[in-house]
């Protein structure tokens, strides 16, 4: 990592996740800037991510050809919840999102940085716990942490990434779907939203079952015959509408297709709530894509509908046949739950 910078540095209660404010009385962590940097790198070290932290700039690994660069951020009360959510799998899902952009490209990661900014009641143990959950699955798909950045400041917990990968000879991108094409998806919908409709203990853990699907967009690159791809992080019928748009087409989705996380629908207290997650929830990270024919069985893919061409006024996206509405999470406006 990089040199941090700080502005006070506290900790507050046992090693666990609660959730902290920037309200609560801080109090200085033992050691200071040294214990919190101290106990992120050993949590990488554990996982094999052997990086230079005393220098301010990383040095990337060479790759050869086109490369790929994505940057996003999770926030305490938007991303995750640290009254449900534990700090490991805060860490985790900072790692999967950017990941998941990757593998929507079509992209093999090559490394990640990350910059940490901490409340002043987060102590070395909790900073340790949220790093050894990124490093964890870093190290999984093989990204190195290549370094990053850490500061305590007032305020709610935010965990900054970005993310490096090779992309593939023939990118792949939104744009590029035509009438006749399928479309389809490389996992199963609405577990992850299902944590935030009706929280429990039981629907925030299978929240936390997601993972990158960067083995189906190998297979799919492999292939070489998808015409637009992309990740669902904002609701099927958000994502949908973006693809439509991107490529100047219609999408018409069929619901008895969309392959409902069972373990999702046991858990959520209707079936009208479940194909709710589904359709809107966001945060599935699986892949979106069209093709014109029946993809290989290593993307795990089940085909949700089909590519239409646009018509002057017409919807662009339906469901069963009705115009749907490009629902799901938008930061600017906040989430339909």
């Amino acid at each position: 990592m990089s040199h941090t910078h700080t502005t006070t540095r506290a900790e507050s209660g046992d090693g666990g996740a609660p959730a902290l404010s920037a309200e609560e009385p801080p109090s200085r962590v033992e050691g200071g800037e040294r214990a919190l940097l101290a106990a992120v790198v050993r949590a990488l070290k554990a996982w094999g991510h052997a990086i230079d932290h005393g220098d301010d700039c990383a040095l990337m690994p060479p790759l050869g050809g086109a490369q790929l660069l994505t940057t996003d951020a999770l926030a305490e009360g938007v991303h995750f919840d640290l009254a449900w959510d534990t700090l490991e799998q805060v860490g985790a899902q900072a790692a999967v999102v950017n990941l998941s952009d990757l593998a929507a490209s079509g992209g093999a990661p090559r490394g990640l940085l990350w910059s940490l900014s901490l409340p002043p009641a987060l102590s070395a143990d909790q900073a340790e716990a949220l790093a050894w959950g990124f490093a964890k699955v870093a190290a999984r798909w093989g990204a190195p942490v290549l370094g990053g950045n850490l500061c305590v400041r007032p305020g709610p917990l935010e965990v900054h990434v970005t993310a490096l990968g090779a992309a593939p000879a023939a990118r792949l991108h939104r744009r590029g779907a035509r009438p006749g094409d399928g479309v389809f998806v490389t996992g199963a919908l609405g577990a992850r939203a299902l944590g935030y409709l009706e929280p429990s203990e039981a629907s925030r853990a299978l929240r936390h079952l997601w993972r990158p699907h960067l083995p189906e967009a190998a297979a799919l690159v492999s292939w070489g015959a998808v015409t637009a791809m992309m990740d669902i992080s904002d609701g099927l019928l958000l994502d949908a509408h973006r693809l439509a748009e991107e490529s100047d087409v219609a999408l018409a989705l069929e619901s008895p297709l969309l392959p409902i996380c069972p373990r999702m629908s046991a858990l959520a207290s209707s079936p009208p709530v479940a194909l709710r997650a589904a359709l809107r929830g966001g945060e599935d990270y699986v892949l979106l894509f069209t093709a014109p024919g029946a993809p290989p069985p290593e993307a795990h893919a089940t085909r949700v509908g089909a590519c239409l061409a646009p018509r002057p006024g017409g919807a662009r996206v339906t469901l069963d046949g009705a115009p749907a509405a490009p629902e799901g999470y938008e930061h600017a406006l906040g989430a339909p739950r």
